[in-house]
C-alpha cells in the first residue's frame, strides 16, 4: 500500500471520475456555440464600449502571427480611458487555443462587473479601486482554427505558425505552444520538436502574440495576473498553481507566504464543475519551464497565478456557463485582494524636481536575485506590491541617487511608503561606482559588434541584460557560470538609437551601466 498522500490521491481521482460520470462532457462535433469565439470578442467589446464609455476601455495589443487578427484588450476601471495610479491586475486565458473555459470566465467576469457597477457598492468599490485588464484569448489564430470546426479542433494547442512551410495547417505539425515562448530558462527546455503539442518555437519571444502580452504586462506592472489554462484532456484540474518552488534545491520564492496564502484563498472561494469536488490551492509551480507565469514572476515580482480549470477541456450545454461563473464568481476574490490590501504601496520621486523616477523597491526580508527587481512605473514612480502583515525593512534605489533604507509596517488595507531620492553630485556619483571587483564598460557611443566588457571577482552565475530606459529587457547578453576576471559579450543587432541600460547580475551583487546607441 502506498503513502497517506497517494492513497488520499488515488481517491480524489476515484471520486472524481465518479463525479465526471455524471456532467456532460463534450463528444460533439464541433465547440458548443455557448463558448464564445474570436469574432463575438470584437461584438461584445463594442457593445460594452457603447453602453459603459466611462468605465470600459479596449484596445488592440497586438495581431496574430499569421491571420493577422486583432489581440484585444480591455481595461475596466473608472476613468478607464486614462491610467490611474491604482493596483493593477491582469486576466488573460486562451494562449492555448482548444483551452476555452478561461475566456468565458473572464466574459462573466466583465459583464457581471459592467452590469452591476451602477447596482452593487461592493462591485463599485473595486471597479474605483482599480485598473482590471481583460485579454479573454491571447491565441486568436489557434482559437479561430478550433472554432473553424477543423478535422483535429480538440487537439489544436498551439498557434498557426507553418512550421513545415507547406502553405497548410495540421495537427501537431504546425504551431507553436504560446506558453513555451517566453524568455526564462530557454536554453534549459527541450521541446524543440515541432510536432511536439509543446513545441517552444524557434526563439523566444518569437511569437507576435505572445510579444502582445509581455508589452501589455510591462506597461502595465501589475500588483497581480491571472492565466486561465485548462486541461489538455481529460486530466488534472481544478488546481491554481502559486509561483513557486525552486526545482534545484526545493526552496520557495520569497512571496511564497503572500501568495500561497492569495492561492489558498481562491481555491476556497472557487465552486469546481461538481460540488463534491475542490479546487487545489496549494501548489507551487516549478521554476523550470519558458511559461508566463514562471517569466513574470521571475521578471516582475507579480503574484502570478495559473488556473486549471475543471478536469476536463470541453463541455456541453448549461455547463459551459456553469464552469464559467463558478471561476468567475471565484475570480472576484482576486479583485477583494486586491483592493482592501494588505500591501505595500508608494512613489519614487526626485527629490529636487518631484518627477518620477524608476526605481527598484526591495523588501530585504522578501528578497531572492531570481525574482524581480521589482521596478516603479515609469509614469508615476508608482508600485503596489501584495504582502502579509508584518515588520519590513525597505530599500530604494536608482542609478545616480542616493540610496534609502527604512523599516516599514505592512498593516490592514494599503501601506503607502513615499519616498523621495536625492541625486548625487555626478564627481561623487561616478567614485561610488562598483570597484574594478565588478563593474561594466564600453565604447560610448555603442555601435553593433563593439565588445562589452565586464569584470566579476569570484566564479559563479553571471547574467548581463540589456535595459530599456523603462527598465524592460531587450535581451539577455551572457548567463550562466563564469570564472572570475575579465570577459567580453556584444551585442549582434542594430539597436534604435537612444539610452539603454546594461545590468550586471551576480551571487549578491548588481551593477548598472548606461548604454548610448549611436544615431
Amino acid at each position: 500500500m502506498g503513502t497517506t498522500s497517494e492513497c488520499r490521491r488515488i481517491l480524489s481521482w476515484i471520486a472524481a471520475a465518479a463525479a465526471l460520470a455524471l456532467l456532460p462532457i463534450s463528444v460533439s462535433s464541433a465547440p458548443d456555440p455557448r463558448y464564445v469565439s474570436c469574432g463575438e470578442i470584437d461584438s461584445l467589446f463594442s457593445h460594452w464600449e457603447a453602453v459603459h464609455p466611462a468605465i470600459f476601455h479596449r484596445e488592440v495589443i497586438g495581431h496574430s502571427g499569421v491571420l493577422g487578427l486583432p489581440i484585444w484588450a480591455a481595461r475596466i476601471s473608472d476613468n478607464a480611458g486614462v491610467h490611474e495610479e491604482e493596483p493593477v491586475i491582469v486576466f488573460n486565458a486562451a494562449q492555448h487555443a482548444n483551452e476555452a473555459n478561461g475566456t468565458n470566465a473572464i466574459i462573466w467576469m466583465m459583464d457581471r462587473l459592467l452590469d452591476r457597477y451602477s447596482k452593487d457598492p461592493v462591485i463599485a468599490s473595486y471597479v474605483n479601486a482599480l485598473e482590471i485588464w481583460f485579454v479573454p484569448i491571447v491565441n486568436v489564430d489557434g482559437h479561430t482554427m478550433v472554432f473553424s470546426e477543423a478535422p483535429d479542433w480538440r487537439l489544436w494547442r498551439k498557434n498557426l505558425r507553418d512550421n513545415d512551410d507547406n502553405a497548410a495547417f495540421t495537427c501537431p505539425e504546425d504551431g507553436v505552444d504560446l506558453n513555451r515562448n517566453w524568455d526564462f530558462r530557454w536554453e534549459e527546455d527541450d521541446s524543440t520538436s515541432t510536432s511536439s503539442y509543446y513545441y517552444k518555437g524557434p526563439g523566444a519571444f518569437s511569437e507576435q502574440e505572445v510579444v502582445a502580452l509581455r508589452d501589455l504586462i510591462w506597461r502595465e506592472r501589475p500588483a497581480l495576473t491571472m492565466d486561465y489554462h485548462s486541461p489538455f484532456t481529460t486530466g488534472p484540474g481544478n488546481v491554481i498553481y502559486w509561483p513557486w518552488r525552486n526545482s534545484a534545491n526545493g526552496r520557495y520564492g520569497p512571496d511564497s507566504a503572500a501568495y500561497r496564502a492569495i492561492s489558498q484563498n481562491l481555491a476556497l472561494h472557487t465552486r469546481a464543475e461538481a460540488d463534491s469536488l475542490r479546487y487545489n490551492g496549494n501548489t507551487p509551480s516549478r521554476n523550470v519551464l519558458p511559461k508566463q507565469q514562471n517569466w513574470v514572476y521571475a521578471n516582475t515580482g507579480a503574484c502570478a497565478l495559473l488556473m486549471e480549470i475543471a478536469l476536463t477541456p470541453w463541455w456541453e450545454g448549461k455547463m459551459v456557463d456553469t464552469v464559467a461563473a463558478r471561476v468567475g464568481r471565484g475570480s472576484m476574490y482576486l479583485l477583494a485582494r486586491a483592493a482592501a490590501g494588505p500591501g505595500l504601496a508608494g512613489k519614487v520621486t526626485d527629490q529636487e524636481t518631484g518627477l518620477p523616477l524608476v526605481a527598484e523597491v526591495r523588501i530585504e526580508e522578501a528578497h531572492d536575485p531570481a525574482v524581480g527587481p521589482r521596478l516603479t512605473d515609469p509614469r508615476s514612480g508608482g508600485f503596489w506590491r501584495l504582502m502579509q502583515l508584518g515588520d519590513f525593512t525597505m530599500t530604494v534605489r536608482a542609478d545616480g541617487y542616493y540610496q534609502v533604507t527604512r523599516p516599514v509596517q505592512v498593516s490592514v488595507g494599503w501601506t503607502h511608503a513615499n519616498t523621495e531620492l536625492r541625486r548625487m553630485d555626478p564627481a561623487f556619483a561616478d567614485a561610488m561606482r562598483p570597484s574594478p571587483a565588478q563593474r561594466l564598460w564600453t565604447t560610448q557611443p555603442h555601435r553593433p559588434g563593439e565588445p562589452i566588457y565586464y569584470r566579476v571577482d569570484r566564479p559563479g552565475p553571471v547574467r548581463l541584460d540589456l535595459l530599456e530606459a523603462s527598465g524592460r529587457r531587450v535581451l539577455t547578453l551572457t548567463e550562466g557560470v563564469r570564472p572570475a576576471g575579465v570577459a567580453a559579450a556584444s551585442i549582434d543587432r542594430r539597436l534604435a538609437p537612444g539610452v539603454y541600460f546594461l545590468r550586471l547580475d551576480t551571487v549578491g551583487a548588481t551593477t548598472t551601466s548606461k548604454l548610448v546607441t549611436a544615431r
